[in-house]
């Protein structure tokens, strides 16, 4: 009897169990992936830094997978499209985000000429990028000239 009981009790469990998992497996095929797009960071200066860092991943990414090839690729926004989250952000606005070459070095960029969103409090934008972006940001494809104000804020890929 005592066996039974026990058996009858360790299937109940396992099919729990599996209705569990089910129900779970079905609630997360359904849920909505959050894109760059849709989460904006409160803090204008944070999100170019993490655009820029997200680019600078995403170069990174597309030249180990193209290493053969490296000699004949110009850098071109679109060759990152596919290591972006929502690469329509980066194209958006002509200009605003860049992806370039100088001296044999790969760059991302953003311009904050490119839109009005930075008119209003530019003084207060560019004392936080100096600030928070560190030796990671300069202002030229130039590792000796920091970034001190510029319109175009750059970050090499290496």
């Amino acid at each position: 009897m005592v066996k039974i009981k026990t058996k009858v009790i360790i299937m109940v469990f396992i099919v729990a169990l599996i209705l569990i998992s089910a129900a779970f497996l079905f609630m997360a095929k359904n849920a909505p992936i959050t894109t760059e797009e849709t989460v904006s960071h409160p803090n204008n200066v944070i999100a170019i830094i993490i655009d820029l860092r997200n680019m600078r991943t995403a170069a990174q990414v597309f030249r180990n997978n193209n290493q053969e090839k490296l000699d004949t690729i110009k850098p071109e926004l679109k060759h990152l499209a596919p290591y972006l989250e929502n690469p329509d952000r980066f194209t958006k606005t002509s200009g605003e985000y860049l992806f370039l070459e100088a001296n044999g070095e790969w760059w991302v960029g953003y311009n904050l000429a490119a839109t009005d969103q930075y008119v209003e409090d530019r003084e207060s934008v560019n004392e936080r990028l100096l600030y928070m972006g560190g030796k990671t940001i300069f202002a030229s494809t130039d590792i000796n000239i920091p970034y001190n104000g510029e319109d175009i804020i750059y970050m090499p890929t290496r």
